[in-house]
């Protein structure tokens, strides 16, 4: 359970470091903006299922099928985000931009461990 409890942090950290730091700029634009709104919803899906999970103990018949289905959706998020999302932010955004939304997003992360950590 303590591994389960770490992998959850860490995703909701770099889920949230996204929505707070990425999601917003790739909105703006058009060339970015329904990659975004599709993101936000694997992020909604994650958290749903994510929720339900750590509701149950790891004994409970129906804890491995949610964890399943969890890490499906993770996997799926993943390549769906770096097809349709990242890999639109090079042909996007200049070189300037995409290193401040780097540095953006790593210090939202960090922050929000830390808030997670307390």
């Amino acid at each position: 359970m303590r591994l389960f409890r770490e992998v959850r942090s860490k995703l909701n950290a770099h889920g949230r470091a996204e929505e707070r730091v990425l999601f917003p700029r790739m909105e703006e634009d058009e060339r970015t903006r329904q990659a975004a709104l599709e993101a936000e919803e694997w992020h909604a899906a994650s958290r749903n299922v994510m929720s339900r999970l750590a509701e149950l103990a790891p004994e409970d018949e129906l804890w491995m099928p949610k964890w399943l289905v969890f890490s499906g959706i993770i996997l799926a998020h993943l390549d769906a985000e770096e097809e349709r999302a990242l890999g639109r932010l090079d042909k996007t955004f200049d070189e300037e931009e995409l290193e401040r939304l780097g540095r953006d997003f790593l210090a939202a992360e960090e922050e929000i461990m830390a808030e997670s950590s307390k």
